[in-house]
């Protein structure tokens, strides 16, 4: 059965590969708004 978990796991890395492109686009952008905000707090 270990052909089995090796599929599996594979399946979970694809599942991550691919879901990682969505999570950079959004990342960036959220990185941007900390980044913003925490330029702010030091100028105060």
């Amino acid at each position: 059965m270990p052909e089995h978990n090796d599929t599996q796991r594979f399946d979970r890395l694809l599942d991550a590969m691919v879901n990682k492109p969505p999570l950079e686009k959004v990342q960036p952008h959220d990185e941007q708004m900390d980044d913003d905000d925490k330029r702010e707090d030091d100028e105060g």
